[in-house]
């Protein structure tokens, strides 16, 4: 997902902001919103994982709306082990 265009925020939330940009992809988590900063790691990890498969795609709708939904899913996957407490 490399290109000349400005920073696009795909997820922004209380728990993680997902940007894409020129440079790539950037994550900020928010280490509060989960139990233990080792799950927020972990978290974090996964995120990354899951972001590689965008590399090298173009910057559309429909790749920024599936990123989106690989971070919701994830989200979700922590929230239902009780890991997220936001």
């Amino acid at each position: 997902m490399a290109s000349n265009y400005e920073p696009i925020k795909v997820v922004y939330n209380s728990i993680v902001e997902v940007t894409v940009s020129a440079d790539g992809f950037q994550s900020i988590i928010n280490t509060a919103a989960f139990l233990t900063l080792q799950q927020a790691e972990f978290f974090k990890s996964e995120l990354l994982n899951a972001a590689r498969k965008y590399e090298g795609r173009p910057v559309n709708y429909s790749n920024l709306w599936a990123m989106a939904d690989d971070v919701q899913r994830l989200i979700s996957k922590y929230k239902s082990v009780g890991w997220i407490v936001l």
